[in-house]
């Protein structure tokens, strides 16, 4: 990618997310809970430097979500690829995660840093999902309800069992 590709920078902000993908190859921004929904962290960078979807993660802290977003973007720059309708264990000691492709009605609203650095919203995206403690998903029969409002599904939960 060379910096006539990237897209022009009109504020600090923007300034900031250019030198960290620089740096890393990604940035990670987390928006905060507010009385729209859940805090959420996501990727920029990722589809462009990588040519794998960005990644957005619901309802934990900025700073385990953004640990979990870095360890999966130095995954992707090692040759790993993450594929939606796809469980994967051990990137979270204990804990399974799943991920989701996220419907492209959902790109723009929820990823707008990372359509700014894409220059629109034509790229792929992946919701990567968590259990309950029970390490149950949230389409899964059983799934502790408590965190349902914490964690909105981005794209369609996958059907297992005859459950969606």
């Amino acid at each position: 990618m060379t910096p006539r590709d990237l897209p022009e920078p009109v504020d600090d902000r923007d300034r900031q997310i250019l030198g960290w993908v620089a740096e890393f190859g990604w940035a990670v921004l987390g928006i905060p809970d507010d009385a729209e929904g859940p805090g959420y962290t996501f990727s920029v960078g990722l589809w462009r430097g990588w040519g794998h979807p960005e990644i957005v993660l619901f309802g934990l802290n900025h700073d385990p979500a953004h640990r979990l977003i870095n360890d999966l973007g130095t995954a992707i720059k090692s040759g790993t690829t993450f594929e939606a309708g796809r469980r994967y264990d051990g990137l979270v000691p204990g804990y399974p995660a799943f991920f989701l492709a996220v419907d492209e009605g959902h790109v723009s609203p929820y990823l707008g840093y990372a359509c700014w650095f894409n220059r629109g919203n034509d790229f792929p995206a992946l919701q990567c999902v968590w259990p309950d403690r029970e390490r149950r998903f949230p389409w899964e029969a059983g799934f502790d309800e408590r965190f349902r409002t914490r964690q909105p599904l981005l794209g369609p939960a996958p059907r297992i069992g005859g459950l969606a």
